[in-house]
């Protein structure tokens, strides 16, 4: 059974007006508590009280918990404290782990949750079905914790696996606040994964379980992530309706560390809607409230946030002090991310100012922490930025060796990002797997049933009377009948809800996508397309796209090409990509086309191809002068030592002059 010890005010509060007064003395006062429960939950109020201001030291009263727990030797009078002690030992671990994550350390973090998730999973063990339960609540929040680390670092797949694990907890125990905290999280792993449609289904059913529970804070969350959707959509009037609504909540409930954070939400807003005033004035109140807070992962981005303001509004001076700021901060709580991002923001607001060779110095400063941490997207980032860089000062050697590092980089990312995904389309089959295998079993028994039922009745029948049997025949046939019908029905309104999904689907994709795309059906006619590709067929076809047209009916010799060089080949059920350049009103563009097959769930036939289209034309042109540039280089060098050479076979042939013939 389980014992719960609470501090008697009066003690809490002592001990709290000795650390008010002298902050090292603490640790004396509470090791002179006789509880070590007392001790455990005063040394983590502590590190929650650092968690913002100093995560560092947050850490450390964090692990002096631990240590106090594992130190503890229980005697007859605390025996009954065991459970206790492990519980707050693993909450310990918890917490380190959660600032670890803030920080960008994720090898630390996970490292701290399996520790915790095995003490948690020891100690489940040992106890009863009532207490098992609250060990599990516990188990499910270090998953969850654990999602959140490796959506951070981009493996998604991974991160919603942890997530569906702590779902299914959730769902067992019947705890509908922590199934809505559950879906808000893999509803934040779609959302950045560009699943507009997915994430928005997840945030909204989290709202639903919050709104019947009346949990004002759950609330206010929902308004912030679905807020954060449609942000990601650009409708920007239903995203700061949204921020609103979570700003409001929040400040009712007091919650200022949020508060302050929806009001960078707010800024950014406004800032995409060109409203510069009103984006620098909610920019500027929620760094003075965070500074306030001593919130220093929250200061960092609302620095960033500023910075990123005053470079669009062309201040590089003003944006460069706000990032040399952020990096100052970032430096403070150790935060290598951060640090890096920053250093080649400030290399790139040299660059504004022409002051390549600072520009350069702060680039690589990026480039060399990222590197030294293995963040790949920072990496890349600062590589590009490197490439342009040198290519600016005319060093095209370097810029070269950049660009193919750039290259190389990016080719690393895609690669893990298909395994990831060939990782998580394994799992989901194994999934769809077992659950087809328990359908199956479940239509099997009902039929048993099914068939047990009928047999019973039909000895019962015969023991009747003819007329009461050939009633009953009717009966039945008229029953199977309608019960044939409702199954017919059931199945018709499920597909065609799965069919609305998909079209949804479908459209939030295309309408996202960074590059155009069109849907053809095996006919070549179009099913759907977005804006970038209306737009790309208005620019270089001199057309409009329109739904159910055929490409065939296009009199433009690039559909022709792409036809013939790419699309036929497509409709045999193969992968085409083609590059093509193309000249409107004497410019140069160039496009990279990629056409592939849809085949039906059964990969039968073609039911459709799409084609995207990517505008390569400053990739192409960047590398062009490149190559042309250390082609000129190359021949001037090759003049040179053609010249050279001449000189020295002509000197060679002149007559030797010696003291003789200058005396005479």
């Amino acid at each position: 059974m389980k014992l719960k010890f609470t501090l008697s005010w009066t003690l809490f509060c002592s001990v709290l007006n000795v650390f008010a007064t002298d902050e090292y003395n603490l640790p004396d006062s509470i090791h002179q508590l006789d509880n070590p429960i007392e001790q455990m939950e005063l040394y983590i109020q502590l590190g929650d009280k650092h968690e913002y201001s100093d995560p560092n030291k947050a850490i450390y009263y964090y692990q002096k918990a631990f240590q106090t727990g594992t130190g503890f030797e229980a005697s007859r009078r605390y025996q009954a404290l065991i459970p206790q002690v492990e519980m707050l030992k693993a909450k310990s671990l918890r917490y380190i782990g959660i600032v670890h994550s803030d920080q960008g350390n994720f090898q630390e973090a996970i490292e701290n949750y399996t520790a915790a998730q095995n003490l948690l999973k020891d100690l489940r063990e040992l106890y009863t079905r009532q207490y098992q339960d609250e060990v599990d609540l516990k188990i499910a929040k270090v998953l969850n914790n654990m999602g959140v680390v490796y959506s951070r670092q981009g493996a998604f797949g991974i991160a919603k696996d942890y997530y569906r694990e702590a779902l299914d907890v959730y769902t067992d125990l019947s705890d509908s606040t922590s199934i809505a905290i559950a879906y808000s999280s893999l509803g934040i792993a779609e959302a950045r994964q560009a699943n507009m449609a997915e994430a928005l289904s997840f945030f909204q059913k989290a709202l639903e379980i919050y709104s019947l529970k009346g949990d004002q804070e759950g609330l206010a969350q929902s308004f912030n992530n679905i807020g954060g959707i449609q942000f990601q959509l650009r409708n920007w009037d239903e995203a700061l309706n949204l921020y609103v609504q979570a700003h409001d909540k929040y400040q009712e409930l007091g919650h200022m560390h949020r508060v302050a954070a929806i009001k960078g939400n707010i800024g950014l807003v406004y800032q995409n809607m060109k409203n510069f005033d009103e984006a620098r004035q909610y920019l500027e109140q929620s760094l003075e409230e965070r500074r306030q807070l001593a919130s220093k992962s929250g200061i960092v981005e609302s620095l960033n946030n500023l910075g990123s303001l005053y470079e669009e509004l062309g201040d590089y001076a003003q944006a460069r002090q706000y990032y040399s700021n952020a990096l100052n901060t970032a430096t403070e709580i150790g935060d290598k991310r951060i640090m890096a991002i920053a250093h080649i923001n400030i290399g790139k607001m040299y660059s504004h100012d022409r002051n390549f060779a600072l520009a350069i110095d702060r680039t690589n400063k990026g480039y060399q922490i990222a590197s030294g941490h293995n963040l790949k997207f920072v990496v890349r980032s600062a590589l590009d930025q490197l490439t342009n860089l040198y290519a600016e000062i005319n060093n095209f050697r370097q810029a070269y060796e950049f660009s193919r590092r750039h290259y190389d980089v990016s080719q690393e990312i895609l690669d893990e990002q298909k395994a990831r995904n060939i990782s998580e389309l394994e799992i989901e089959y194994q999934a769809r797997e077992n659950q087809q295998r328990i359908e199956f079993l479940e239509q099997e028994s009902e039929l048993n049933a099914l068939q047990l039922k009928q047999s019973r009745t039909l000895v019962i029948v015969l023991a009747l009377v003819s007329l009461v049997g050939l009633i009953m025949t009717v009966f039945v046939f008229i029953f199977i009948k309608q019960r044939n019908k409702i199954q017919l029905l059931k199945q018709e309104k499920e597909a065609r809800s799965l069919i609305r999904k998909t079209d949804n689907d479908l459209k939030a994709i295309m309408k996202t996508h960074a590059h155009g795309m069109i849907l053809l059906d095996n006919e070549l006619n179009v099913i759907s397309f977005n804006k970038l590709a209306e737009q790309w067929a208005k620019s270089f076809l001199g057309e409009t796209l329109q739904e159910n047209k055929s490409l065939v009916n296009y009199s433009n010799p690039l559909v022709n090409e792409l036809q013939t060089q790419a699309l036929y080949e497509t409709l045999k059920g193969n992968s085409m990509e083609l590059e093509k350049k193309i000249q409107v009103n004497g410019k140069t563009h160039y496009y990279k086309f990629f056409a592939n097959p849809v085949f039906d769930d059964d990969d039968n036939y073609i039911q459709s191809l799409s084609l995207m289209i990517e505008d390569i034309t400053q990739r192409r042109t960047t590398q062009d002068k490149i190559m042309s540039d250390l082609r000129e280089k190359e021949t001037l060098i090759k003049e040179i030592h053609q010249r050279a050479g001449l000189t020295s076979t002509h000197i060679s042939g002149l007559p030797l002059r010696g003291p003789c013939a200058r005396s005479a």
